[in-house]
């Protein structure tokens, strides 16, 4: 056998002695064809062949580190079948994880085939601090998203008085795109386990907006991967005032009545009978099918119903109240002009 020497660039056909790759040796051959080596710049090289039953018109190198999320950072050509990673230093710790992995994708018009997922420990691992765990979002009682987590066990972190987490959240609309804003950032305490959004109100007079958040530790030299991110909506909820409610046992159909006044400015009653104990909701539309507000979501005895809509802080046009109770549902349509 030919010997190797430290530093070379070698292919699969190499190893086996051969001029061009022997599939029938190697049964998942393009699930096996990925190496990692150090060509005597102490950064990981990664080698890969072309998969014979594959044409591939570009090669994507995907990296991540520890338990993150696997990113796209570079694409090869068709003929190009090396990379070198010349952000991760073999002998150090990459900021952001203990462990790194990648993996290619080969592509074309019609597909794509992976390769093996590589993974490799930088040698002075060990100083990187764990993602956060159990991150979550939820509302407060003010209104407000609250997020929560659990603090890191690494001293260096909690010790941290001014940014042992960091906290980025950005804003945008909830229709599709979303036309995100850019990530601003929220230095934490390293003792601090949550956070109370106050300048965003859940249910407020801004239309359709949604804010996404996510988090990492930071232990004055390395930081975490992020947390998985968590979004939470926030949107126009018209005012509504329930008028009375009667108990009448003699009911005996779910009914929606027509809106009154329609057309109406601003304000208008939305009536409705129930025959039976029901979990209720009435929702309003616009033309476009998107929820503008919920007036009921609640579980309600038999009786007869009004609640007041106030559209004050909508444009003029037509919009769509929808009843479900039980196994009934009505949508009537009603008009707001100004």
């Amino acid at each position: 056998m030919t010997p190797i020497n430290k530093g070379s660039i070698i292919t699969y056909a190499t190893m086996v002695g051969a001029t061009s790759p022997i599939t029938a040796s190697f049964p998942n051959y393009w699930n096996n064809c990925l190496a990692s080596i150090n060509t005597g710049n102490d950064h990981p090289t990664l080698v890969w062949e072309s998969n014979p039953n594959f044409s591939a018109t570009n090669y994507i190198i995907y990296r991540q580190f520890g338990s993150g999320v696997f990113q796209i950072i570079d694409t090869n050509g068709p003929n190009t079948f090396t990379w070198t990673d010349q952000s991760i230093n073999i002998n150090s710790t990459p900021i952001g994880a203990i462990e790194v992995n990648y993996y290619v994708l080969a592509t074309n018009n019609q597909g794509s085939s992976q390769t093996n997922t590589l993974s490799f420990e930088p040698l002075n691992a060990g100083t990187v601090p764990v993602t956060p765990a159990n991150f979550t979002l939820t509302t407060s009682s003010g209104n407000h998203p609250y997020l929560s987590w659990t603090l890191n066990p690494e001293p260096d972190v909690t010790s941290n008085s001014s940014n042992g987490y960091v906290l980025e959240k950005r804003t945008g609309s909830t229709f599709s795109p979303h036309n995100w804003g850019s990530w601003s950032v929220i230095p934490l305490s390293g003792t601090t386990n949550h956070y109370e959004d106050i300048l965003i109100t859940v249910n407020s007079s801004d239309q359709h907006k949604m804010a996404e958040y996510r988090l990492r530790a930071y232990d004055n030299v390395y930081y975490s991967d992020y947390t998985n991110s968590l979004d939470i909506s926030y949107g126009f909820v018209a005012e509504k005032t329930k008028g009375n409610s009667t108990n009448n046992k003699n009911l005996t159909t779910y009914d929606l009545l027509q809106n009154f006044p329609n057309p109406f400015n601003p304000t208008t009653q939305l009536s409705f009978s129930i025959p039976n104990p029901s979990f209720t909701q009435l929702k309003v539309y616009d033309v476009f099918g998107r929820e503008i507000t919920t007036l009921v979501n609640e579980f309600l005895q038999e009786g007869i119903y009004n609640y007041e809509f106030n559209g004050k802080k909508l444009a003029s046009g037509v919009y769509f109240y929808t009843l479900t109770a039980g196994n009934y549902s009505e949508t009537k349509k009603m008009v707001l002009t100004k």
